[in-house]
């Protein structure tokens, strides 16, 4: 070799007289030549000396202790054929996974091997540049146990190696596609393979390779489950020993890209060992012959198998992404439960809808979550569909809130099936129908409240009609029994007679009040009163309609004491309170207990009452010792047409009559009652401080005039009874039946009348319009508007009008009387 040769003589030359140097002296030469020139760049020494710390864990066959306590497989020979012309010891410290990375940590080693990338570790770790190899992460499970797809791993018991990039890539596959698993840990790939053939959970997690080599060990077959390719890698603390990394990526790189290299030669030895022909018997090299074959073939289908798991993986995925967005995209629950009701899936509505996240429902039992009530219809609608496979839409469903509170659902679901066509389970939808729930009970409320109210209205629109008739006639009645008691001895009979009919007919006209207020088409009039003579009186006129079985009793306490309220109102407290009380006693008779007292109500003693202002109060207390009224009765009582009475015993208005009227005095109405043991109604009216009683206006005599006066009235009874009233009283009257006739009279001479009295509801122009036109001819016309009952006037309208007055029918005589002459005394505005 001329190089060598030249090498050797420049380096041994020639001895002194021209010899060339020869035996021992030239091959030590040489040695020394080779030593310090020819050594290679690549592989040779790099400076590092002393010892090297490796951590390795059981990952057979890419690293691993043998039995007899060597460290083996693909790694452990790339560092010693790495390290093998260093002047350095490889020391191998074993221990799990988790144990390896701790003590790098630590310091406790330098290396450690079989390392997946991630962004956590990096923050604490160097890599190499050149990894060593590309594994996948696969499921592992029993055969009879296995799940064809990831969403069928929902909710199961799943075991990863403590730290293991595959581990963390399937927990992280799984949150993505919305789903969850109970992670249970283990130190290595072969304790979580044998969890999974024990039993203790579903499936295992391990990189592909490992999987492979010893999944038949354990039973175990390798699911279609495949996720998340990593690559591993040689691994240093950060910032200590790159220049290891550096020193393992130069061979890493070299041998790569050599396909003849030590690197391939050792990935062939552990992935696929080959036997040597020489060791085989004779009958082996054809069987060799035919497995290769079949291996060829079975590659080749494994390759287009391949294909056709990836696309339908990524088909899978893609499907499983867009069933994600649709269930994230709407706002109704999705869910599924297995054939138990043990939820499997849940998406994130469910914290919106009941308060609990999907990790807080999965694995627990739907029945869990609905009201007690609903609990045996959702089982048997469950247990329906799983065995009949029966689908189900728009059961209503009530389930109770982590808050408590009660949630209205509707839901709707159908069967899930296995791959076999078994039935697995149900997939639903619930939706949130709380709203729509309370808006229909607001909804029948206010047609109710509206029927009632249109209940009110007719019976307004029939008192009305009833009022200005009833009312004409009693202005009849009333006028014509005054005149016939002028014109007779004040002393006779025929004169009792008469006083009687008065009497009788002012309390029709008060009936008449009565039955204007409670339709609300009259006000009250509320005047200082004290209420122990009208009760009484109210009492008297009830006796005679009660049989002689029910015995009365009255404690009717005289007293100063002034309340606001309308006569009327009050003799209406008193007649329904007692009918109520003798329809308890109908049948068996008994005690009725009327009292009357004053009382004074401190803030204590009106606790219950908190619109109510403490003071002197008026109690009146209405006692029966009849049935009683039932407890679930008692809230109800005082609503409208409320009644448990029989037909043709009550409307179930009265009580509730009295309790409006009583609140629109101010006051309040309580009820105490036992079944069997009667009933106590206390009715408590607010005094009124330091007020003097209204005084009647008294005279023995009636004031009269010579005024003249237009009446009008469509009544011709009425028109010529109250013409003959007037001139009893010396009046000059002229009574029209017409009101246009009236007006026409007027426009004549608008100077011949000193005042006009019209009813307001009359054919052609009602009293108003007629009031309009004569004012707009004589601006200071005194005018007297009367009516029995009017919808569309008031008192506080007619007098915007200019009229001086507004009065309601029938007017006895001094009434009238003493009207005319306040109208005409006053001042026109």
């Amino acid at each position: 070799m001329p190089v060598l040769r030249v090498c050797v003589e420049s380096l041994g030359g020639e001895a002194p007289g021209g010899n060339i140097v020869n035996g021992p002296a030239k091959y030590l030469t040489l040695i020394v030549f080779l030593m310090l020139v020819v050594a290679p760049a690549k592989g040779g020494s790099t400076g590092l000396d002393g010892t090297i710390r490796i951590g390795i864990f059981p990952f057979n066959p890419i690293n691993f202790i043998d039995k007899d306590g060597s460290a083996e497989g693909i790694n452990p020979d790339l560092l010693r054929e790495i390290f093998r012309r260093e002047n350095v010891t490889l020391a191998f410290v074993p221990g799990s996974w988790a144990e390896g990375l701790k003590r790098l940590e630590d310091e406790e080693i330098d290396i450690m091997m079989s390392v997946g990338y991630s962004e956590e570790r990096a923050k604490s770790m160097d890599y190499g540049q050149e990894s060593v190899l590309q594994l996948w992460g696969q499921v592992f499970a029993r055969p009879e146990a296995h799940s064809e797809n990831i969403s069928g791993l929902f909710g199961r018991k799943i075991g990863v190696m403590r730290k293991d990039i595959s581990g963390s890539n399937f927990i992280s596959t799984i949150e993505k596609l919305g789903g969850s698993c109970q992670i249970v840990e283990y130190p290595s790939h072969d304790d979580v393979f044998q969890a999974v053939q024990k039993g203790e959970v579903d499936g295992g997690v391990a990189p592909q390779h490992f999987g492979l080599r010893h999944a038949a060990q354990y039973n175990l077959i390798g699911t279609s489950i495949l996720f998340s390719p990593f690559s591993i890698y040689f691994t240093s603390k950060k910032g200590l020993h790159r220049e290891l990394l550096d020193h393992i990526d130069g061979h890493l790189h070299d041998w790569k890209n050599d396909k003849e290299s030590y690197y391939h030669e050792t990935l062939k030895k552990w992935l696929a060992p080959a036997l040597s022909p020489r060791s085989l018997p004779t009958w082996a090299v054809p069987a060799l012959l035919f497995i290769s074959i079949a291996i060829v073939i079975s590659s080749c289908f494994i390759i287009l198998l391949n294909r056709a798991v990836r696309r339908k993986t990524r088909e899978l995925k893609e499907s499983e992404l867009r069933f994600r967005d649709i269930a994230f995209s709407i706002s109704d629950w999705i869910w599924e439960v297995d054939r138990t009701g043990v939820y499997t899936f849940s998406t994130e509505h469910s914290e919106d809808l009941l308060g609990f996240r999907p990790d807080e429902m999965i694995g627990r039992s739907c029945f869990d979550f609905l009201a007690a009530e609903m609990v045996e219809n959702a089982r048997f609608r469950l247990t329906l569909s799983v065995e009949t496979g029966a689908s189900f839409r728009h059961e209503e469903l009530v389930a109770i809130h982590k808050n408590g509170k009660r949630i209205d659902l509707l839901s709707s679901g159908l069967v899930i099936r296995s791959g076999s066509g078994k039935i697995i389970g149900v997939r639903g939808v619930d939706t949130d129908i709380t709203a729509k729930k309370i808006a229909e009970t607001d909804k029948k409320a206010m047609e109710k409240k509206l029927a009632q109210g249109q209940k009110m209205e007719a019976i307004g629109t029939l008192a009305g009609g009833i009022a200005h008739d009833f009312n004409n006639i009693l202005a009849a009645i009333l006028g014509y029994a005054e005149l016939a008691k002028e014109d007779i001895e004040p002393e006779s009979e025929t004169a009792l007679y008469l006083d009687e009919i008065l009497r009788a007919s002012i309390r029709a006209r008060e009936l008449v009040k009565q039955i204007l207020a409670f339709s609300r088409q009259a006000e009250a009039t509320k005047i200082p009163l004290q209420p122990a003579l009208l009760i009484k009186e109210a009492v008297k006129m009830l006796r005679p309609s009660l049989p002689a079985t029910i015995e009365i009793r009255q404690n009717i306490e005289r007293s100063d004491v002034t309340i606001l309220a309308d006569p009327t109102q009050i003799n209406q407290i008193v007649i329904n309170l007692c009918t109520n009380a003798f329809h308890a006693m109908e049948e068996m008779g008994g005690v009725l207990d009327i009292s009357l007292k004053s009382v004074d109500l401190n803030a204590e003693d009106l606790s219950k009452e908190p619109h109510i202002q403490p003071g002197t109060f008026m109690k009146l207390t209405v006692t029966d010792s009849g049935t009683g009224i039932d407890p679930e009765y008692l809230e109800k009582i005082f609503d409208p047409y409320f009644t448990t009475k029989e037909m043709g015993k009550g409307t179930g208005m009265g009580l509730s009559i009295v309790h409006g009227i009583v609140r629109d005095s101010g006051g309040f109405i309580s009820c105490y009652s036992e079944l069997g043991q009667g009933t106590v109604f206390h009715v408590l009216l607010p005094a009124l401080p330091n007020t003097a009683m209204a005084v009647a206006e008294r005279a023995e005599n009636l004031p009269r005039g010579d005024e003249r006066i237009l009446f009008v009235d469509d009544e011709p009874m009425v028109a010529e009874m109250s013409k003959v009233l007037l001139e009893t009283l010396g009046y000059r009257v002229l009574a029209l039946t017409d009101s246009r006739r009236a007006l026409t009279a007027f426009r004549e001479t608008p100077q011949r009348f000193d005042l006009v009295i019209t009813d307001q509801t009359m054919p052609a122009l009602t009293g108003a319009e007629l009031a309009r036109e004569l004012l707009q001819i004589r601006p200071e016309l005194p005018i007297i508007l009367c009516s029995g009952y009017s919808s569309t006037i008031t008192k506080e309208k007619a007098a915007a009008m200019g009229i001086r007055e507004f009065a309601l029918k029938p007017l006895v005589k001094k009434e009238m009387a003493f009207l005319i002459r306040r109208v005409l005394a006053r001042e026109s505005p």
